[in-house]
């Protein structure tokens, strides 16, 4: 068990495995919001689910259809739980307090060195845990 320190951008309590992007992400067109796939070809997690995973990502990219594209998985049941990053882009934040899930940033290390795809993370509020 790892604790982390984080800034909290919008708290609450998520639980899930982690799905680990070490580029860029966005949610117009990297994922699917019908079946919450990841549809980034040749990369490692392309057709792995978003659904209830901690997303796990450097910076967000993408334009301003991103909450909406979010909220679609949402309503879809197809969502991650959570959002972390080393540093959250103003629409990745608009995408998880449109959807009401937590996010956090601002790692005094690099977050997606230091957790894997498949850990368990657990969020609650100020503490973030890798289980």
């Amino acid at each position: 068990m790892k604790k982390l320190k984080a800034r909290v951008l919008n708290p609450g309590y998520a639980k899930g495995q982690a799905i680990v992007f070490k580029t860029p992400f966005s949610f117009i067109g990297d994922m699917s919001p019908q079946s919450g796939e990841v549809t980034m070809a040749r990369h490692e997690n392309f057709g792995k689910s978003l659904k209830d995973k901690v997303l796990i990502f450097d910076t967000g990219r993408g334009g301003t259809i991103a909450p909406y594209i979010l909220y679609r998985a949402s309503k879809n049941g197809v969502a991650p739980c959570a959002i972390v990053c080393n540093k959250t882009d103003m629409l990745t934040l608009e995408c998880a307090l449109t959807v009401d899930i937590p996010i956090v940033d601002g790692f005094e290390d690099n977050i997606t060195e230091i957790v894997h795809n498949g850990d368990m993370i657990e969020i609650n509020n100020t503490e973030i845990t890798i289980l």
